[in-house]
């Protein structure tokens, strides 16, 4: 319902414009607190999860902590999470997502009443009996002491809502000239959550705002809210309702040299019992049909259509609809073209610069979002390396099996017109080449052919244990090649074409006897140099460097 209670109100004041938040204000400062951990902390708090206590240092203490917290007054989550995006793990002493404390993690208990939370208002959504229809949205806020009431400014709005009665403490009644109850709705007034909410510094619990779209009713006189049954504010309906006078423009002076101009529209307000009004305006691309609101309870009568913001389109309608705090008067304006927009967006993770081990999850994600299409993800992003070529797609993609060494890894993605949108990040995976020389039989490439390889190559062969080396090496099986002989395979030293226990029998009589290397010819001799090259022969990674 606009701007007034519930996500809008509280997340997007809170959180939702920042990317980060840092409070040295505090304890003598505290760590930076990611966004994402306020939103979920906020968004719980709608939910109607209290928060969990906490500690010193931390923003507070909460006025009221959830008395069923499990873990007494300590603020930790208690059991051991998994970061996935992160890949590894949190440790049981990071505070809970409902405490006052950085950095946060969800505890299974606020988890599992996160769920809970879902599953009932899911079943009350399914319940409510939403239709489109003519609704006032009446909005305030309500002083519990004083008992006053401060109405927002009534609009008429065609829209979807509901005609039920409601539940609540309060209720909104639409009454005719003779005092008759047309329509009742019961409600409820929401006190306004804040991040530093706690015992040092209460929430406000006497004010609270309320936002409740009321089917317009025939013969209507009077909207009156009331607290029980007493009567706390009206809204005396009648008057003259506003005239809007619509005219528009074009200008460049804010583009760049070669922009399209954006439209400007201005109007003018004809009201003979009013001089104060405030406006709603709402933007339609399919010819009316369907509206959306862009700019709810604004106060300017002129608005510059930026497609950046709204996406562009051919035949596309603008409304406004002036409120003089009563009735509602509604101008639409000729259809206008606003040029398609290009996706914007970024890889989110990892970051670039990340190093990964061999067979590591790499976790490609990416924020991408079209002003027409809305969130891209499927086949509308595409993943490559520099070195593997494509991966797959999806703007949330695992992938295990990157081969070794640098990779530039790219997104690309592209909206329904054609629009494209590319970002890269550099990472890499140890294991890869460094351009250093390889010694034939040098198995941990450690620079040296000792016992050392013997046990390596053992390990590999008789075990199937891990192969112990330092990096960046090449892994037993591996294709390399040798100048003037050819691709071999890494640890194959009789070159036979397999690695077997043939080839531990060789080092050992290289190694420990100096006795002469059996092998099948042409092959590198212990000790010969050899050079990586970009493929195996069954298609996988092969090495490149010398």
């Amino acid at each position: 319902a606009g701007t007034t209670g519930g996500l809008a109100y509280d997340t997007a004041n809170a959180s939702a414009g920042r990317t980060s938040l840092l409070r040295d204000d505090l304890g003598g400062g505290l760590p930076q607190e990611t966004a994402h951990e306020l939103i979920a902390h906020l968004l719980g708090l709608n939910m109607g999860l209290e928060r969990v206590p906490s500690s010193g240092g931390c923003y507070g203490q909460p006025a009221e902590p959830d008395a069923n917290w499990p873990n007494g007054s300590s603020p930790e989550v208690g059991e051991i999470g998994f970061d996935v995006a992160e890949d590894e793990p949190v440790p049981d002493t990071s505070a809970d997502v409902m405490s006052l404390c950085t950095p946060r993690w969800i505890s299974p208990y606020t988890y599992n009443n996160t769920i809970d939370k879902f599953r009932l208002l899911t079943a009350a959504a399914a319940t409510a009996g939403l239709a489109q229809g003519d609704f006032w949205l009446v909005s305030g806020l309500h002083d519990k002491v004083t008992g006053g009431t401060e109405f927002d400014p009534l609009f008429q709005l065609e829209t979807e809502g509901s005609n039920e009665p409601g539940t609540g403490d309060y209720s909104i009644e639409v009454r005719d000239t003779g005092g008759g109850v047309l329509f009742t709705r019961l409600f409820n007034v929401d006190t306004v959550r804040r991040e530093d909410e706690g015992a040092e510094q209460p929430a406000d619990a006497t004010v609270g705002r309320f936002a409740e779209l009321v089917p317009i009713q025939a013969g209507a006189a009077k909207i009156v809210v009331l607290s029980g049954t007493d009567e706390v504010g009206e809204i005396v309906l009648g008057g003259a309702t506003p005239v809007v006078q619509l005219t528009s423009g074009i200008t460049s002076a804010t583009l760049p040299a070669g922009a399209p101009p954006l439209p400007v529209f201005s109007w003018s307000v004809e009201d003979g019992d009013s001089a104060q009004h405030s406006f709603w305006l709402e933007l339609s691309k399919d010819s009316g049909a369907t509206w959306t609101t862009i700019a709810p309870r604004y106060a300017v009568n002129a608005l510059t259509v930026d497609p950046a913001l709204v996406g562009g389109g051919a035949g596309l309608l603008l409304r406004i609809r002036a409120s003089d705090g009563v009735n509602t008067g509604i101008a639409v304006s000729e259809p206008f073209n606003l040029q398609l927009q290009a996706p914007q967006g970024a890889i989110t993770a990892p970051s670039s610069g990340s190093g990964f081990d061999p067979s590591d999850l790499v976790w490609l994600q990416a924020g991408v979002v079209d002003a027409e299409d809305g969130f891209l993800d499927g086949a509308s992003v595409q993943w490559s390396s520099s070195r593997d070529g494509s991966l797959g797609t999806g703007a949330s993609l695992p992938v295990y099996d990157l081969a070794p060494g640098s990779h530039t890894i790219t997104m690309t993605a592209q909206d329904s017109d054609g629009h494209d949108l590319a970002d890269s990040i550099t990472i890499t995976v140890s294991g890869g080449p460094s351009g250093d020389p390889h010694l034939w039989g040098d198995n941990d490439c450690d620079g040296e052919i000792t016992s050392r390889d013997n046990q390596a190559l053992s390990r590999k062969i008789l075990a199937q244990a891990p192969l112990s080396q330092t990096q960046p090496c090449p892994g037993l099986g591996d294709v390399v090649t040798v100048s003037g002989i050819g691709d071999k395979q890494w640890g194959d030293l009789d070159c036979d074409g397999e690695i077997t226990s043939r080839d531990n029998q060789a080092m050992l009589r290289k190694v420990l006897q100096q006795a002469a290397l059996s092998q099948t010819q042409p092959c590198p001799v212990l000790g010969d140099a050899v050079t990586t090259v970009a493929a195996n022969a069954a298609g996988g990674t092969r090495w490149r460097g010398s």
